[in-house]
């Protein structure tokens, strides 16, 4: 195998896993939050996900976006489960520069799942990280959208200008309650499938450019890194191979 074509494959290997990334999979809800099933992993081909503190539907300090639409192209989920979202890590904010881990004046990011309960995230950790997303259809499929705010010190509607970055993984389980019918939260006993961590990067009051600026700030997946630096790598033997060659 010659060490161009090997390069070549690898170059067009990268190409497609940043198509991969960027695309929305066809009849489904573009821009939304798209896991596929494989046994017992959930994956979420795209690292980041973006949605904006006063989009029209929303208002100045809301959104319902991004969704959350199941692909069942790769694998059926289980009529009747459970999707769940797990928040991890802890709340961090563009101040116009540079990500930090504090926000201006306290703010932080409400989630409300589909009981009406509030997940919480801020600079110093999260609150109720698990809530519900819904439930999945007898045909394995579910389409939500759930209301996201940014919340002043003060618990109230508002925030800083700036983005507001928050992280999270899917779950599906089964349906199982309590003696008293509550939903039982995530666990050994009761979880099927468990996704990668995403990010979700929210616009409070930033031009288009400068949102842009935030997003391509946040890191990039070490998978995309590992894949670069192997095509350093190739690289680097064609060069040696070459300089051998010409040596003799």
């Amino acid at each position: 195998m010659s060490i161009q074509w090997l390069k070549a494959l690898l170059m067009a290997g990268l190409i497609l896993s940043f198509s991969v990334v960027s695309a929305d999979p066809v009849g489904l809800h573009g821009g939304d939050i798209h896991p596929i099933k494989s046994g017992n992993v959930l994956t979420v081909a795209k690292s980041i996900f973006t949605g904006d503190f006063g989009d029209l539907p929303g208002g100045a300090f809301s959104t319902s976006n991004p969704g959350f639409d199941l692909n069942r192209t790769s694998g059926a989920f289980g009529a009747n489960n459970l999707l769940w979202f797990e928040g991890l890590g802890s709340l961090r904010f563009w101040n116009g520069s540079a990500w930090v881990n504090n926000t201006t004046a306290g703010e932080s990011v409400r989630f409300v799942d589909a009981l009406d309960r509030f997940t919480t995230f801020r600079s110093t950790g999260i609150s109720n990280p698990h809530g519900i997303i819904g439930q999945i259809d007898s045909n394995g499929a579910l389409h939500s959208h759930l209301p996201f705010s940014v919340r002043t010190e003060s618990d109230s509607l508002g925030g800083s200008v700036g983005a507001y970055w928050i992280a999270m993984r899917l779950l599906e389980t089964t349906l199982a309650t309590d003696s008293e019918g509550n939903h039982l939260p995530p666990g050994a006993a009761n979880i099927v499938a468990t996704s990668n961590p995403f990010n979700i990067v929210f616009n409070r009051g930033l031009i288009g450019t400068a949102f842009s600026t935030a997003v391509a700030a946040v890191p990039v997946p070490a998978a995309v890194w590992l894949f670069g630096s192997a095509l350093a790598a190739v690289a680097g033997l064609g060069r040696r191979r070459s300089r051998s060659l010409n040596k003799a």
